[in-house]
Formats: C-alpha cells, structure tokens, sequence
C-alpha cells in the first residue's frame, strides 16, 4: 500500500520534481 501511495504522489507531484531535477541536472552539468 506504502508503494501505491509513494507512486501516486510521484505521478502527481511529478511536475514540480521535473523543475527542481532540471534545475539540479544543470547544476550538475556546470
């Protein structure tokens, strides 16, 4: 159920991880 639930907020939070891993994969790359 724990999983279900984690994977459900993922799908729905799944816009802002993409600007905060975006913004962390630059900084990475400078």
């Amino acid at each position: 159920m724990l999983i279900t639930s984690r994977k459900a907020n993922i799908r729905k939070n799944r816009r802002r991880w993409l600007r905060f891993f975006r913004l962390h994969r630059y900084y990475m790359m400078c």
